[in-house]
């Protein structure tokens, strides 16, 4: 399924629904006020005629909603393959629920970012944020995912005004922790070793509350700044810390910085 051909449609049939929506609503109370003005019975017929096709095609938009929760589901599994074929089935189907399509369009950001086309996954991540309405739990949680995925993509410019958004906005303890690896590994790409060292015991206090992986990495990007300002019994002492909670090989996938913690 092409990425960008799924997004155009999810923000078409979104731009739709909306237009459907407001539409219905006009014709609908239109016909209403005729009829009370006595206008002719059908018009009282007709007004009803629209509001059941309109529950059809809301039931119809369910269907849709259900197949994006198994897309979740089977993402989480790590059954991507299988993912990827109910996602490209719930972007087919039209629907004028907007939380739905907004749902699979969030779905499509998450299942890029695990498939690891990090690109792709900044391209829906930026568009499901292009459609949000004020603030939620959703919406920093995708602007972590996109964070981590442009990171990742060497895109450092769309990661640094996510990451400076996000620190400007009231986060729970567990995205502010998350939030806190990104930034570390931002400032090691960019060699920011003194700001990485600022406040190093409450930083790996954050880091506790991150899974093994993230905390890990977090641990071996701060035992790398303690090693490059001159600390090296604190940097070995973090670097040990980093290799328990995760493996030597995973730590340097893609970050070949990290290689200097293991000598």
């Amino acid at each position: 399924m092409n990425t960008s051909t799924a997004i155009s449609t999810l923000l078409r049939d979104l731009t739709v629904g909306r237009l459907v929506h407001k539409l219905l609503l006009a014709v609908v109370a239109g016909l209403f006020v005729y009829s009370l003005l006595g206008g002719a019975a059908w018009s009282r017929f007709a007004a009803f005629g629209l509001v059941t096709a309109y529950f059809a095609l809301t039931v119809w938009s369910l269907r849709a909603g259900r197949i994006t929760g198994e897309t979740a589901q089977l993402i989480a599994a790590g059954r991507h393959d299988e993912a990827e074929d109910r996602m490209q089935e719930a972007v087919k189907r039209f629907g004028v629920v907007r939380p739905l399509k907004m749902a699979t369009l969030h779905q499509l950001a998450v299942l890029r970012h695990a498939q690891g086309r990090w690109s792709e996954a900044v391209d829906a991540g930026a568009a499901f944020l292009g459609q949000t309405r004020g603030r939620s739990s959703m919406q920093s949680g995708t602007e972590l995912l996109v964070a981590e995925a442009a990171l990742e993509a060497d895109d450092l410019h769309t990661a640094h005004r996510l990451i400076v958004a996000l620190r400007s906005k009231p986060l729970s303890t567990d995205h502010f922790a998350a939030l806190l690896v990104l930034q570390l590994d931002y400032q090691s790409r960019l060699g920011l070793w003194a700001a990485m060292d600022h406040n190093v015991p409450a930083k790996l206090n954050l880091l506790d509350l991150r899974p093994g992986p993230e905390a890990g990495r977090g641990c071996a990007l701060i035992a790398l700044a303690q090693l490059k300002l001159g600390r090296g019994d604190l940097g070995r002492a973090l670097s040990e810390r980093a290799t328990l909670l995760e493996s030597a090989a995973a730590l340097v996938d893609g970050r070949p910085l990290l290689r200097d913690i293991l000598k």
